[in-house]
């Protein structure tokens, strides 16, 4: 395709972004889990006290503060990757669904997908940009 028209590029780019958004899932749940761990922490460090510690319990505060921030975007991010999904589930055509699930979804390489699925890497493209034109984009 040759000139690409605004719905083409902006279709690949609202699919290029299940990439970051599966980046951005990981990293929020690694945090999510470290908080915790560290709220454990501190929660089996302060009852093995004498007396319980106003520092810790602040801190604690601000541990669950800033894991319930990343649990709502964690929930944004997931929003929006979901939503993505649905728009490639909702093609029309098995074919083209196929062709970007395999790539944007699964994460194979374009050469990969046509061997796989017996085609030349420019049939696959023609069939990735028709698929591209079909995409419905979020308003």
């Amino acid at each position: 395709m040759p000139l690409q028209s605004d719905q083409y590029k902006q279709a690949k780019d609202y699919l290029e972004k299940l990439k970051f958004l599966k980046k951005r899932e990981s990293y929020k749940l690694f945090r999510i889990e470290s908080i915790t761990n560290s709220i454990g922490e501190i929660k089996r460090v302060n009852k093995s006290l004498p007396i319980q510690l106003s520092d810790l319990k602040e801190y604690q505060k601000d541990l669950l503060s800033q894991q319930n921030k990343l649990a709502k975007e964690l929930r944004e991010t997931r929003a929006e990757y979901e939503s993505i999904i649905q728009a490639i589930e909702n093609l029309p055509d098995q074919l083209c669904r196929s062709v970007l699930e395999q790539h944007y979804v699964e994460g194979e390489k374009w050469e990969d997908v046509a061997a796989e699925m017996g085609y030349s890497i420019r049939q696959l493209f023609r069939i990735r940009d028709k698929a591209l034109l079909m995409i419905k984009l979020p308003e």
